[in-house]
């Protein structure tokens, strides 16, 4: 199930031609729930179209949520 869905934009530094790749940090909102998920991230052109509508990857990885620190009872 999808638990955070079209979440925080984090605008590129700069054009990225085709085949080049970027190195940034981006804004992540974790689900309220601790547990076990994977993270999908996707570029998107506002207005226009998400690059794995139109053939690109979206890039996915496991992610840990954990409580904070004092939250824990």
């Amino acid at each position: 199930a999808i638990v955070v869905q079209d979440g925080e934009r984090t605008h590129l530094p700069n054009d990225v031609a085709p085949g080049r790749s970027v190195a940034m940090w981006a804004t992540v909102n974790a689900p309220a729930t601790p547990g076990e998920y994977r993270l999908q991230l996707s570029l998107v052109q506002e207005s226009i179209a998400w690059l794995e509508d139109l053939g690109g990857e979206m890039l996915e990885m496991p992610v840990a949520v954990r409580e904070a620190a004092g939250d824990a009872g």
